[in-house]
């Protein structure tokens, strides 16, 4: 074997490794944040595409006809806090919330947008404008199953199929402590606990 098979071979496992630690760090989320998009058109590694699809008509946009409508966030490991940005327009002023479903009388559902009092009369709707909204949900005491957790939209003024509300995508960050703050060997202990109790 020369010099030059060598360096390649070399060269072709430390590619490896280093493909081997970004996925490992993805999973783990050792910074403490863990970031991903979809646009509901079809199934990512982290989230479903908008259920059940009789109430979603996916073209270039997600337009979501009837509700509720539900979509599931995989989470690789334990996080503390979720925060969903969505980017979406809505003409006809629907209530709009958003939530864990944890088929529960009080589940945590959440508007999108800051209302006191709903529905808002007497004010003009801006029209094929996209807005930008964020939500924060805390993960510690909501139930994960088989390593994912469900999301609920429900617009419970919606009257009319031709009123929905259009989604462009949606930003999902998933929080928790960073490795420099916690500790390697706490980290790792709560990774593997999660596999064992999340997964089984």
């Amino acid at each position: 074997m020369n010099n030059y098979t060598k360096i390649i071979r070399v060269f072709i496992i430390i590619l490896a490794a280093l493909a081997l630690m970004f996925f490992l760090s993805q999973d783990l989320a050792w910074t403490g944040k863990l970031e991903f998009k979809t646009d509901f058109r079809k199934f990512t590694p982290f989230v479903s595409i908008l259920k059940p699809q009789e109430r979603v008509e996916i073209k270039d946009m997600a337009y979501i006809s009837q509700e509720p409508v539900w979509f599931d966030i995989y989470m690789p490991r334990d996080f503390d806090k979720v925060i969903l940005e969505f980017t979406y327009k809505d003409d006809f002023a629907n209530l709009i919330e958003v939530g864990p479903m944890i088929y529960a009388d009080n589940n945590p559902l959440k508007p999108v947008e800051d209302v006191n009092d709903w529905p808002k009369v007497n004010l003009p709707i801006a029209q094929n404008v996209f807005k930008i909204k964020s939500i924060e949900f805390d993960l510690t005491n909501l139930p994960i199953r088989k390593g994912k957790i469900r999301f609920e939209i429900r617009l419970p003024n919606l009257l009319d199929e031709q009123q929905g509300i259009y989604i462009k995508n949606l930003k999902v960050d998933l929080l928790r402590k960073p490795i420099w703050q916690e500790g390697l060997t706490s980290n790792l202990i709560k990774y593997f606990n999660y596999y064992e109790n999340k997964f089984r």
